[in-house]
């Protein structure tokens, strides 16, 4: 970006992979064969050979690169009044990470990694692109832009022995969002360029709008908060969660309605402009009318085509003959097999994240190490809860009920101590889940009857709870981690509960632990459960006749009686 006397100089500048990997070689049948670059948490499978992802086709700093452009001439107010497109030779400054780009913007001094001498020029040009784009960025929003919301998992791992030294959730940058937009915005403008010179052959891509009954469950969840999400179009819905974001005042549940919302959505998907009508090209998401996959040739193969298909656009008719990648056929073709491809990255990628995520925690509880961690109600299933952990970037099952309909509610819900997550408490009942709720009726004789809340257990869903993180020993390559209640974030059940734990000693719990499951839910005890006492160990006691019952009630009552004047 620099600027000009009218105004700013905008460009994008796109390795020329199409000059190296011609269409109908090996290289090309063998990338159009894998369709994407496919990452893993470890490891990535390159889509054309490293030594054109790496050398030959990437823009490194001080060397001449092939590229494809697209430059905009802008007034001052980032209105554009002439575009061009073609290809070019770029020698750029310098590389810069994203991390080095974010402290040029911050305004810090003295980036590590960078030449001093070019530290001023950078950071006045990182500083106008992030004006412009916001400005671009803004007036998509206006128009319907959705900001979702997904997790990226960054694993670090041992050069040694190859084990995870960590994993969270990918830190998000500013300067993140302002790349992303220059590159959509580039994106945008190719769609519209290769639709006006091949209107049935061009290579777009389109996000079509969800139906109602996706946005269903996301509708009742907010609803039980006493908030509303309108669906009707992507600026209703665009404005709905940014007055939730505003709203709820907290960052995890602003979070998980854009995950819901995000998961409420249809895939985007390759088409042929020639099978299917123009009002159908739009994308939902980024809310244009036209786009394209342009941006990035060194790991898609769309974006191979679609830069064919714009330098054919460039040439006179009569230069060159027409290419395959002109056909419609051949275009509708390519775009089902790369939708195909994409699909099964997508499920690679998700499968890898997970199998880390549950070689970390494995590592982590080792030597009986208990793994606690802070997480969100994410659904409300028949059997449990779905819990989000942002700590770790995992989302997984409590299990509440077993297959056989039996109540399983941990101790640990009552205590808040992770070594009773094993031992359960008999005698729950009324287990009661919809959409947006789950409750438990607690036996008469749990040590949280007398709570303000009354009798029951529930929970809702965005509310925090507290859960222990282990692995189960299956026979899958990938063992799943396994989600335990601890606790609830409720400062009067914390209190009430170190005054009333100590009375009562008597009410009946069984124990049993997590062994190897293929469904990964908690082990069926085996045999009949023992009637244990919650603190002190050994035989069973006699059950108390209703003289000792009604004492017990008369303590609890005057004890609560005594707690609730103190928190006067």
């Amino acid at each position: 970006m620099r600027r000009t006397r009218t105004g700013f100089e905008l460009g994008v500048h796109i390795a020329d992979v199409a000059q190296f990997v011609q269409a109908g070689s090996a290289t090309d049948a063998a990338a159009r064969a894998r369709g994407t670059t496919v990452y893993l948490a470890d490891r990535r499978f390159n889509m054309i050979p490293e030594v054109l992802s790496e050398r030959v086709c990437s823009l490194r700093g001080g060397s001449d690169r092939l590229a494809v452009s697209v430059i905009w001439d802008m007034d001052h107010k980032y209105n554009v009044k002439r575009t061009w497109f073609g290809r070019t030779v770029i020698r750029s400054a310098c590389e810069m990470c994203y991390e080095q780009a974010q402290e040029l913007l911050d305004g810090q001094r003295k980036v590590e990694g960078l030449d001093p001498k070019l530290e001023p020029q950078l950071a006045t040009g990182v500083k106008e692109l992030t004006t412009a784009m916001r400005v671009l960025r803004s007036r998509r929003r206006l128009g319907g832009a959705l900001e979702l919301a997904s997790t990226e998992i960054k694993f670090a791992f041992d050069p040694q022995t190859h084990a995870v030294a960590a994993a969270a959730p990918k830190r998000s940058l500013e300067i993140h969002g302002v790349i992303e937009e220059a590159m959509v915005f580039a994106n945008a403008a190719v769609a519209r360029r290769i639709h006006e010179s091949f209107p049935t052959a061009a290579l777009l891509r389109r996000h079509r709008s969800p139906t109602a009954d996706r946005f269903e469950r996301l509708q009742r969840a907010v609803r039980a908060r006493g908030l509303d999400v309108d669906c009707s179009s992507n600026l209703a819905l665009a404005q709905s969660l940014q007055r939730i974001a505003g709203e709820a005042g907290d960052a995890d549940m602003a979070f998980l309605v854009k995950t819901m919302a995000t998961l409420a959505m249809q895939e985007a998907d390759y088409f042929a402009t020639g099978d299917c009508a123009t009002e159908a090209f739009a994308h939902y998401g980024l809310a244009l009318e036209y786009y394209t996959h342009f941006t990035s040739p060194i790991r898609r193969y769309a974006d191979i085509v679609v830069h064919r298909q714009l330098l054919a656009a460039l040439q006179e008719p009569s230069e060159t003959p027409k290419p395959t990648e002109l056909s419609q056929a051949w275009v509708g073709t390519t775009a089902m097999r790369l939708n195909e491809r994409n699909r099964q990255s997508k499920l690679a990628q998700r499968e890898s994240t997970e199998l880390f995520q549950s070689r970390y925690i494995a590592q982590l509880s080792g030597d009986g190490q208990h793994v606690v961690a802070d997480g969100v109600v994410a659904e409300v299933r028949t059997n449990g809860l779905i819990v989000f952990v942002p700590k770790f970037g995992i989302r997984g099952p409590v299990h509440l009920r077993d297959k056989t309909g039996h109540i399983r509610l941990p101790l640990s819900t009552l205590t808040g101590r992770p070594r009773d997550a094993d031992t359960h408490i008999d005698g729950c009942s009324d287990f009661s889940a919809d959409a947006g709720r789950l409750s438990i009726h607690l036996p008469i004789d749990a040590p949280a009857f007398h709570l303000g809340g009354g009798p029951n257990v529930a929970f809702s869903v965005f509310d925090h709870v507290t859960v222990l993180l282990r692995v189960l020993e299956t026979r899958r390559r990938r063992a799943p981690v396994y989600m335990t209640l601890v606790s609830r974030a409720s400062s009067n059940i914390r209190a009430y509960r170190s005054t009333l734990a100590p009375l009562d000693r008597t009410f009946r719990v069984s124990a049993a632990r997590p062994t190897s499951d293929q469904d990964a839910e908690p082990a069926e005890p085996k045999g009949p459960s023992k009637t244990t006492g919650v603190q002190k160990p050994g035989p069973a006691k006699p059950s108390p006749d209703y003289y000792s019952v009604l004492e017990k009630f008369g303590q609890l009552s005057l004890l609560e009686t005594t707690h609730a004047a103190q928190m006067l």
